[in-house]
């Protein structure tokens, strides 16, 4: 994985437990597919456990890009 990922977040829900947060991948690619991503973030710290979430499997690949240590088209 990266040592360092950038998103765009914006908090759902966050009065109570667990606080649910949309991250955003590469903001202003929405045209390619190979980098764009959205994916939801979960963070309970009642249970203390963290869940992500696929938004769409459409954004499969940009999640994997986004998280992964390859670019885009690589392996």
């Amino acid at each position: 994985m990266r040592s360092e990922v950038s998103a765009t977040a914006i908090v759902l829900e966050g009065e109570g437990e667990p606080t649910k947060i949309k991250l955003f991948f590469n903001d202003g690619e929405e045209d390619n597919h190979l980098l764009y991503a959205e994916l939801f973030l979960n963070i309970d710290a009642i249970r203390n456990c963290v869940e992500f979430a696929e938004k769409d499997p459409e954004y499969r690949r940009g999640v994997i890009v986004s998280l992964g240590m390859t670019e885009a088209g690589t392996r």
